[in-house]
């Protein structure tokens, strides 16, 4: 069998309603730009699941595994994208090992097992089919991987429903000052290491800017301290948070994944980080789309772009006064210039200032909801099937 696949266009059987949906959903967790790549990810799957249901492999699936077989292949699709940039063009063996390992467990808590007992088959059967076609190579290839991972699919279902995250914080407080205090210890080991050298003369320069922001905005905006990051929190700093927020110049950017790498390396030998390899590697693969969004001005908040032009202008970010200085100066212009009225933004001189956060502490106030306890809105839903979405 030889037959072509369906390339993305213009198909009916998604209907604009659907459309919409869908990339409201998909925008809950990514930004505007990626949720319509991930869209047309879902429909290029889409179209290559109608001749698929026409072919001996689909008759090969069970009435509820045919139910559930493109539901299956969306999900697979979006959550890959989302997690890891991944594209079908792209998958691999590893592909599917980490969304069986990793991915489903966190993202995926369904109630029925059945969804979990039908993964493996519907992927071999899908894999199966592309082989007859020249789109995917790696085809057979995965479709092997697929049957050989049955059972840690299934296992997937036990991890994804028993799951109960820990809170990191839930017996410690830790104020903001007291982290970052700690991380700045740790970089000052680490200027006066070996490993330190391996760094270019203007990425040491830069180091301490890129070190310090990295853990700040991880801690302010994702509430997660340096010994507890994982790879779903560099992916959410690299690519959401700090091209947005960070008032970083095109240098620093640029040297970010260089210096992290040397870094993390670092704590990963001191038994800081015991998943600096992990942390490496996902820097590694996103750093690409993390400078392309960094660089894409139409990403940025107004806060930050106006932060970088007093910046560029000499000014001391972490110096209140010199801000509030630079913005009697130069703020109606600048205002003007984003086109914003200085009386429709609350801009902040201390948004950059650590001492600004008022030692907040990351600590959890409320008994915490199991999410297979019943939601306290009164749904009569599990609460990981309601608000805990």
């Amino acid at each position: 069998m030889s037959e072509e696949l369906q390339e993305v266009g213009e198909d009916e059987s998604i209907s604009e309603e659907a459309k919409q949906e869908m990339l409201e959903a998909l925008g809950e967790f990514a930004s505007k730009e990626d949720a319509e790549k991930a869209f047309n990810l879902i429909k290029k799957i889409h179209n290559w699941y109608l001749p698929f249901v026409d072919s001996k492999q689909f008759e090969n699936l069970s009435y509820e595994q045919k139910e559930i077989s493109e539901q299956i292949l969306i999900d697979f699709t979006g959550l890959t994208f989302y997690k890891s940039q991944t594209e079908p063009e792209q998958w691999d063996t590893s592909t599917l090992e980490n969304y069986c390992e990793t991915i489903l467990p966190e993202e995926k808590y369904v109630e029925d097992e059945d969804y979990f007992k039908a993964l493996s088959p519907v992927f071999f059967n899908f894999f199966d089919y592309l082989t007859g076609t020249n789109f995917l190579p790696n085809s057979r290839i995965l479709a092997d991987k697929s049957k050989e991972l049955d059972e840690k699919f299934i296992k997937a279902f036990e991890i994804a429903n028993e799951y109960e995250e820990e809170d990191e914080y839930e017996d410690e407080e830790m104020t903001s000052d007291e982290a970052m205090q700690e991380v700045f210890e740790q970089y000052l080991e680490f200027a006066d290491s070996e490993s330190f050298k391996k760094l270019s003369e203007e990425q040491q320069k830069l180091s301490e800017e890129i070190v310090m922001n990295f853990v700040d905005f991880a801690y302010h905006y994702g509430k997660v301290i340096l010994e507890n990051m994982s790879t779903r929190d560099v992916t959410d700093i690299c690519l959401n948070v700090l091209p947005e927020k960070a008032p970083f110049l095109d240098e620093a950017f640029k040297a970010l994944v260089p210096v992290l790498t040397v870094f993390f390396t670092h704590l990963g030998e001191k038994e800081v980080l015991d998943n600096s390899q992990e942390l490496i590697n996902k820097l590694n693969k996103i750093e690409n789309k993390m400078l392309e969004k960094a660089f894409d001005k139409s990403n940025w908040e107004p806060q930050k772009a106006i932060m970088l032009k007093a910046k560029i202008s000499g000014v001391d970010l972490s110096n209140e006064y010199e801000v509030k200085d630079f913005m009697e100066i130069h703020g109606e212009s600048i205002f003007k210039e984003l086109g914003l009225r200085m009386d429709e933004n609350s801009f902040n001189p201390n948004y950059y200032d650590n001492d600004s956060y008022e030692n907040q502490t990351i600590v959890r106030t409320e008994k915490k909801i199991g999410r297979n306890e019943l939601c306290t809105c009164g749904s009569g839903k599990k609460y990981k099937k309601c608000c805990g979405k």
